[in-house]
């Protein structure tokens, strides 16, 4: 459990047992915060659903406020591709005289995105 009852946002915090880092992505009021967690040893992201929860279950959750070297290890590519950029508008037509490969990864973009 953290020593300090405080989280900080775009701060990640670490469980040493379950070998996850979360960063915290936002504070929902005084109580609530959301979050993404990240493999500490990759930095990969862990997709899940609705990431969020009472800061002192939080607090109770992470051992330890991470390092520089464990932030700079996060892959956020993925996340900001998931999360922060905008999803192509829906009735947007594909491009037909693209190459395939540019087809392909514009599927495969669309079905993340959903």
């Amino acid at each position: 459990m953290l020593k300090r009852r405080e989280v900080s946002t775009n701060k990640g915090y670490v469980n040493e047992y379950k070998k996850e880092l979360r960063r915290v992505d936002e504070e929902v009021g005084p109580w609530i915060v959301k979050y993404s967690t990240f493999n500490l040893e990759t930095g990969a992201l862990i997709r899940a659903h609705h990431q969020q929860c009472r800061k002192h279950h939080f607090i109770q959750w992470a051992d330890r406020e991470a390092t520089d070297e464990e932030m700079s290890r996060l892959q956020m590519q993925e996340f900001t591709a998931l999360y922060l950029e905008p999803a192509s508008a829906p009735n947007e037509r594909p491009n037909y005289e693209a190459p395939i490969s540019e087809i392909q990864l514009q599927s495969r973009n669309d079905m993340i995105q959903r």
